[in-house]
């Protein structure tokens, strides 16, 4: 059996997602830091991760419709370029709205980065390894969780939390020199009017899959974004204990996208219902668990485990579903779920603010959990329906 080798382009790539993968998330690890040297709330800090996301979100498919004539690597090299001077008014900044405003110009990059990569990454192999090529380049944004979150909160945590975003600075600065030497250019191809693959994203299909995105994205993130000040000023961990439990969560999360990839391939429908009910029971349990050490690391854990376990039937479903234009409604599903990115931590600002306060947000995430397992049973409904229709 031949082994699959991929070029060095491609491992380039993956370098490049994982460094703004961490931008991303750093933030969510570094709230505590932030709210107390910018003297703001953790509610407010909460929002420069939303502000992020629903940059990503409605940023970033007008970016792709104006940097659409630029050659890929171009683009790729002004995007890094882009990233590189955001990190830094971010370590610069001194106030949150020089803070905010650097977060929005590094989103920017963030998904037209994500989609011009898998384009690239797609014509450096062969047809038959396309899906593994892109795969591999999307497996930046796991390894971003399981090692760059941790770190760069380490080193937050430990120098200062400009210097998470230094850091940052530096692997923008080399995954810019990486591409420039190594990454080749594609030739232009002739493109389709992507305005004739919109009628796809009407169906009732599509839609339900891209709420179900949405749902999944706000559930989840409105306890991580705000895990870090609860490990602290509720279960007691000291800044170190948090990096680790974090690093916890990326290593729940790896484990967690293996078991999803090969259940979701089995049944989408069935994994997706389990692994869902499973996180929403985690979430609960673990707005009791938070106040005792021993029950916050074995939740913290699994909580990683189950919510990323869902992540690839996510993915996988919205390209089940509109087969006819994957690109068109990949691209969707991403904003979907950097929608669901911002939506979750703004509700759980609120949740803070009300009498329920911080404890609450895990098990406030866990009944949107459960809705999401609604419009999940109703999207294997529609299945059914269809094959019923056939027969």
């Amino acid at each position: 059996m031949e082994k699959t080798r991929f070029p060095l382009a491609l491992y380039i790539l993956t370098f490049s997602v994982f460094a703004i993968g961490t931008t991303e998330f750093i933030i969510m690890g570094l709230l505590p830091e932030i709210s107390q040297d910018l003297h703001i709330s953790i509610a407010t800090a909460g929002t420069l991760v939303s502000g992020y996301a629903l940059t990503i979100a409605f940023g970033g498919p007008i970016i792709s419709v104006l940097t659409s004539s630029i050659s890929k690597k171009t683009l790729l090299l002004l995007l890094m370029i882009i990233f590189i001077l955001g990190n830094v008014v971010s370590a610069l900044s001194e106030t949150y709205w020089v803070l905010m405003l650097s977060r929005i110009i590094t989103a920017l990059c963030h998904g037209v980065f994500f989609g011009v990569s898998s384009v690239m990454a797609a014509n450096m192999v062969s047809s038959d390894k396309q899906g593994s090529a892109i795969a591999l380049v999307f497996a930046g944004v796991t390894i971003a969780n399981v090692v760059g979150v941790p770190l760069g909160t380490f080193i937050g945590q430990l120098f200062g939390w400009q210097s998470a975003f230094w850091s940052i600075v530096i692997l923008g600065v080399l995954a810019f020199i990486l591409i420039f030497i190594q990454v080749p250019t594609v030739k232009k191809q002739p493109n389709g009017n992507p305005f004739s693959q919109i009628p796809v994203l009407y169906r009732p299909k599509v839609l339900s899959t891209l709420l179900m995105s949405v749902l999944f994205a706000t559930g989840i993130s409105m306890l991580f974004a705000y895990l870090s000040t609860i490990l602290q000023d509720i279960s007691k961990f000291s800044p170190g204990w948090t990096s680790f439990l974090l690093a916890l969560v990326g290593i729940g999360s790896a484990i967690g996208i293996i078991w999803g990839g090969k259940a979701a391939d089995k049944n989408l429908i069935r994994s997706s219902t389990f692994f869902l009910l499973a996180l929403a029971a985690v979430m609960i349990l673990f707005s009791f668990a938070d106040q005792n050490q021993i029950t916050t690391i074995i939740t913290v854990f699994l909580f990683g485990l189950m919510a990323f376990s869902v992540a690839p039937a996510v993915q996988s479903r919205i390209v089940q579903v509109a087969p006819e234009a994957p690109e068109l409604a990949s691209s969707m599903n991403v904003s979907a779920i950097n929608l669901g990115n911002a939506l979750g931590p703004f509700i759980g600002g609120f949740v803070i603010k009300s009498s329920y306060g911080l404890h609450a947000v895990s098990w406030v995430g866990a009944i949107v959990i459960l809705l999401t397992v609604v419009v999940v049973l109703f999207n294997g409904f529609l299945d059914r329906n269809m094959i019923m229709k056939k027969a």
